[in-house]
């Protein structure tokens, strides 16, 4: 169409009209005009107001629009629309909605027969995954809360906490369109600390081992955590592989209650165990090896003296008044504290090595002494924790609570704590303490490593975690100087310094290891006292000997000390 010949028979017919009002409504439309031709791509005009006066005259004009814009958009292709955003997926029927009224019927029976006890500290944790690929991740952040582990970095303001964001170790580039693999779940969790027992489902396998495992996992028998990683279809959902913790077990009913981290697709459900078997023997089309599930715990202290031959062994592995803090077990055990420099754990064995360096040093003879040699030794942590902002200890000194053996328990704890009080090496101890400069006391024993501690501490080389009495029971302790001096005092005496001894050549009598190791041979502690210490070294010895295999052969993730 000519749109000067067009233009003038438009404005020809309108002249005519005059007075004619004329209101348009264009919807769609788009215009291309070039010097001679336009064209119109898609859209209509419709007649909002006509004058009766000018019907005529009028309708020659709409006629005219009309033909023009039929002909121009006869070619115009279809629209197809396509759903591209969802709220949520309706759950199967294969799954039971855990706040219907047939899931809280399925909880009330499960809670009764005892099968919910890993429920409620995963329930504490459950989050919604940050990011659609994230299961893997945010499964293992549960976790990792669930069992109270300090992470040792900060997470937001004063904070720290485990967070997705936080296991940034050993993660894939394309973690976030792809997710991670079972394998890759695996190597972060043991990165962080955790100690898991992976096992991968084959044809060949028997459901009713699976069916043990749950019933033992859920109970209040066993203290970790199950995890599966399943293929979604095998339950009727949509989606591929998925990782899942599971809170609860129905025996009767055969139900596995799973708390899903996909909060905006499906809710935590319960699920028929015979097609969660079937889920994680499928393949993974990534890594072609079926899928499975991960008994997963806190790494074992305790029970690690293999690692460390010269270690008593005769002595039971159970402490009665001392703790082991995460910090300890991060600065050692977990290599993605160590990647972070501000990280608690990291700044503990930066500590833990220098104090491992200056015992030794020589010292000159008039300083060789036991009195100059402890005073020396206990200046030199005290300043070393505000030195490197250090904010944990390697011991935690409240009492665990013991309901069977309570009385008997609490009676060793006193005999511990005024044993090494009164001891000679305690007395020095205190008289350092005494000595502290005011503000340096009070952020040692308030903010800093020497405060009194809360939450859950490893008790027993069982890998049972017996939560700390929220008040302490004792006075003793309970008293800031007084705590200061006995966890002070239970680390001088309680270090490897014979193990240290054999590992150092050309070692002399004047070597300040030497000489503590002397002061604690020297001292008269009673039998309670002395099995406390031995437990207590065979942990940190333990610790000692894994730094060393780290020095040895760094962790491939992380840029290790």
């Amino acid at each position: 169409i000519n749109l000067r010949s067009f233009t003038d028979q438009v404005i020809s017919y309108l002249v005519l009209c005059k007075r004619l009002c004329l209101r348009i409504l264009v919807r769609n439309c788009a215009l291309d005009v070039g010097s001679e031709r336009f064209t119109v791509r898609a859209g209509s005009f419709k007649m909002i107001r006509l004058y009766p006066r000018w019907h005529t005259g009028f309708s020659v004009v709409k006629s005219l629009f009309r033909t023009v814009f039929t002909a121009l958009t006869a070619t115009v292709p279809k629209t197809t629309l396509v759903a591209t955003e969802f709220y949520r997926q309706p759950l199967p029927r294969t799954c039971v909605a855990f706040a219907s009224d047939q899931g809280k019927r399925i909880f009330r029976e499960a809670l009764s027969a005892g099968h919910m006890e890993a429920y409620f500290p995963l329930a504490e944790q459950l989050c919604t995954q940050a990011e659609p690929a994230y299961c893997g991740l945010a499964t293992l952040v549960m976790v990792l809360n669930a069992f109270e582990m300090d992470p040792g970095r900060i997470w937001k303001g004063p904070w720290r906490w485990y967070h997705e964001s936080m296991l940034d170790c050993c993660i894939p580039s394309d973690v976030l369109s792809q997710g991670i693999t079972l394998d890759k779940f695996v190597e972060i969790a043991r990165c962080h600390g955790l100690e898991v027992d992976l096992h991968r489902v084959r044809s060949s396998d028997q459901l009713s081992a699976f069916r043990e495992v749950v019933s033992t996992m859920t109970s209040s028998e066993h203290k970790g955590y199950l995890v599966t990683c399943f293929a979604r279809g095998s339950l009727g959902q949509t989606g591929t592989g998925h990782f899942a913790a599971v809170g609860g077990y129905h025996p009767q009913r055969e139900l596995v209650f799973l708390f899903d981290t996909a909060r905006f697709k499906y809710p935590s459900h319960w699920a028929p165990i015979a097609r969660l078997w079937e889920g994680m023997a499928q393949l993974d089309s990534v890594t072609k090896q079926p899928r499975g599930y991960m008994i997963i715990t806190r790494s074992s202290v305790l029970g690690r003296r293999n690692i460390a031959e010269q270690a008593d062994s005769t002595v039971e592995d159970r402490l009665y008044l001392f703790g082991i803090s995460d910090s300890a077990r991060q600065a050692y055990l977990s290599p993605a504290a160590l990647c972070g420099r501000n990280s608690v754990g990291r700044r503990l064995r930066v500590v833990a090595d220098s104090w491992l360096q200056w015992i030794r040093d020589e010292v000159p003879e008039e300083q060789s002494h036991q009195s100059a040699v402890i005073g020396a030794a206990a200046r030199f942590i005290l300043d070393a924790c505000p030195k490197h902002s250090l904010y944990n200890f390697f011991l935690t000194v409240q009492p665990f609570v013991d309901e069977e053996q309570q009385g008997p328990v609490r009676d060793a704890q006193q005999k511990v704590v005024k044993d090494l009080l009164a001891s000679q090496l305690g007395q020095i101890v205190t008289s350092i303490v005494n000595s502290l400069p005011k503000d340096q006391f009070e952020w040692l024993t308030t903010v800093g490593p020497f405060r009194l501690a809360t939450g859950r501490s490893y008790a027993s080389s069982t890998k049972t975690y017996v939560r700390s009495s929220p008040i302490c029971p004792f006075a003793e302790l309970s008293d800031p100087g007084l705590r200061l001096s006995l966890l002070l005092t239970s680390f001088i005496c309680s270090y490897p310094y014979a193990e240290i001894s054999k590992l150092t050549n050309g070692i002399t009598k004047n070597t300040r290891v030497h000489l503590l190791r002397e002061v604690f041979e020297c001292a008269k502690f009673s039998d309670a006292t002395l099995t406390e210490l031995q437990v207590l070294r065979n942990v940190l010895w333990s610790f000692i000997s894994t730094g060393l295999q780290q020095t040895e052969a760094p962790s491939p993730c992380c840029n290790t000390i």
